[in-house]
């Protein structure tokens, strides 16, 4: 039996015109059209920040670009090397800053001192972080009086590296080290190392001053600290150095015995003097200083006995000026050596008490002088003291 067919209920036309004529407020479409105005607004300035952080990041900005010295302390974290660069103005945000080097391998930073540059990108201060690094940061000062020779200075660097004097010298005696420092500083060492006569192929050239030392110094280091220090001395004067007849290393060498012959500026430049009058005449220098040198000791007064050693370095027996220097000279006695007072004087010698010099003319003046102002007795006194030991002739 067939079924008949259900028929829908008809929508009365005025239920379609209801259904027809529902709108939306005006004011909720001004609402969404606002909304959608500051989404698209909030999305440009988010994208127009994001391209300034992002160029700011990369670059650094527009900044004065200075070359500075930062010091990072032992046991700084990440967090605080960002904040440290943010603060000297390398870097233009820490936090950000902190988040990008959370985005690459972990940054070990050591405790010392970098050569950095102001307002640089991240990734340039994450390199100088790695690649600048100047040393590390000063721990100790070594002082190396003038007139030291090299076991002297050997001693020093002992005791401050707590090492026995021996094994010090025997690295600053070792040839491969020398060889380094002759291959670095060839126009300052080469007539020393080509010498086969010195006893100690640095000696003189070790420059008497104050060292500041880090932790990663060592002997070699703070040696080649000194030798650097006098080829920066001998550039200094290369134009006077040139002017003269004499090399570098004849000059060290007569600075040498000027150093521990005189204490004033006055005594220095007569001394040089005096010397350079002896030279010309080829007399020997006869200077105390290279007896006891030779005889590998240290005397206020020097006998005739001690005048016989059989030594190149005795200029008492040899004329000229031996091997090389007998110590380390300051700048102001390699300044006298170039700048000697011209005078006719020959002879010299010092009072063991008061530590004043006398010169003479003539051997017999000079003679009197020294039975005058020195004896065996004020020798011993001037040892126990800190006077002046200085004669120059028999």
């Amino acid at each position: 039996m067939a079924k008949e067919p259900i028929e829908k209920p008809k929508q009365s036309k005025e239920s379609n015109k209801r259904k027809q004529s529902v709108k939306p407020p005006k004011s909720q479409k001004r609402w969404g059209r606002l909304v959608g105005r500051i989404v698209a607004v909030v999305f440009v300035l988010a994208l127009i920040l994001g391209a300034t952080f992002f160029y700011l990041g990369a670059t650094g900005g527009m900044g004065d670009k200075k070359e500075v010295t930062i010091e990072i302390p032992e046991g700084t974290t990440q967090s605080q090397v960002a904040d440290l660069l943010y603060k000297k103005g390398i870097v233009f945000n820490g936090v950000l800053f902190k988040l990008y080097l959370k985005t690459g391998s972990p940054l070990n930073v050591r405790s010392g001192n970098y050569e950095m540059t102001t307002s640089i990108g991240f990734p340039e201060a994450k390199e100088q972080l790695v690649e600048n690094f100047s040393g590390d940061k000063a721990t100790a000062t070594v002082t190396i009086p003038e007139g030291t020779n090299v076991e002297g200075i050997a001693d020093i660097l002992a005791k401050q590296f707590k090492k026995d004097s021996k094994d010090v010298l025997k690295t600053m005696n070792d040839e491969d080290f020398l060889k380094r420092l002759e291959k670095k500083y060839p126009e300052l060492l080469k007539d020393t190392m080509e010498n086969k006569d010195v006893r100690y192929k640095l000696e003189g050239y070790l420059f008497p001053s104050t060292y500041t030392l880090t932790a990663s110094d060592n002997v070699e280091s703070t040696v080649e600290q000194m030798v650097s220090q006098m080829d920066v001395v001998r550039e200094k004067y290369q134009d006077k150095i040139k002017q003269s007849k004499y090399s570098f290393h004849q000059i060290l060498t007569l600075a040498s015995l000027i150093e521990s012959e005189a204490s004033s500026a006055k005594d220095r430049r007569l001394i040089s003097g005096v010397f350079y009058n002896r030279l010309n005449q080829d007399m020997p220098l006869q200077s105390d200083i290279t007896v006891n040198y030779a005889n590998k000791k240290h005397a206020s007064y020097v006998t005739v006995d001690d005048t016989k050693i059989d030594s190149p370095y005795n200029l008492y027996q040899h004329t000229g000026l031996g091997p090389g220097p007998f110590a380390s000279p300051g700048e102001d006695s390699i300044v006298a050596t170039l700048n000697p007072t011209e005078s006719d004087y020959l002879y010299f010698v010092a009072d063991l008490k008061s530590g004043e010099v006398y010169y003479s003319n003539t051997y017999d003046e000079h003679m009197q002088k020294v039975d005058q102002y020195v004896s065996e007795e004020d020798a011993k006194l001037a040892e126990s003291g800190s006077s002046s030991e200085s004669s120059s002739g028999e």
